[in-house]
């Protein structure tokens, strides 16, 4: 056999098939004040790093994780995920400086699972329970956005479509 031979193949779609989550293998860049886009386009996700959201240079690592509960009448998606963080020099983990980042998530909707589209949330784990963050939603684009000042593990919840059960109602004289 030879070395090409022996490769993995990675194979992706593009069109109107969304990113899909398949692997959990994590993905790393380096970021310092500068402003920063960074595209995870294998999942869909994409981190805009305002000019000093990051004071120094440090490595920011995205992995995707197993979903898990979430609150209330959340449902989770497949999508959650880990923003870790550590700065070069000092290997601390990063404060992020106002304004923060942005994290905009494409979603598949054949994915939701029936959960209404409209009601996607981004939540926030820390202090070992998930917290409700919001997020801004776009049915056309199929992204949902949010603006934080956090890192660490976030995933995307949404709640069920709601019923409505309509009765007959007949007077009586």
């Amino acid at each position: 056999l030879d070395a090409a031979a022996t490769r993995p193949v990675v194979w992706t779609e593009t069109g109107d098939i969304s990113a899909t989550w398949t692997t959990t293998v994590p993905v790393a860049t380096i970021v310092d004040d500068d402003p920063l886009v960074w595209s995870i386009t294998q999942h869909g996700v994409t981190i805009t790093f305002y000019k000093s959201s990051v004071v120094g240079a440090a490595w920011f690592t995205f992995t995707p994780k197993s979903p898990s509960p979430l609150p209330s009448s959340y449902l989770h998606t497949p999508y959650f995920f880990d923003l870790e963080s550590e700065y070069l020099d000092s290997h601390k983990p990063v404060s992020l400086d106002p304004p923060g980042i942005q994290i905009e998530l494409v979603y598949d909707e054949s994915r939701l699972e029936g959960m209404d589209p409209r009601t996607l949330q981004f939540f926030h784990y820390s202090f070992a329970e998930w917290h409700k963050m919001g997020g801004d939603i776009d049915l056309v684009a199929r992204t949902v956005t949010l603006q934080t000042d956090f890192t660490q593990w976030f995933g995307v919840g949404g709640q069920p479509p709601k019923q409505y059960v309509y009765l007959a109602l007949v007077p009586r004289e």
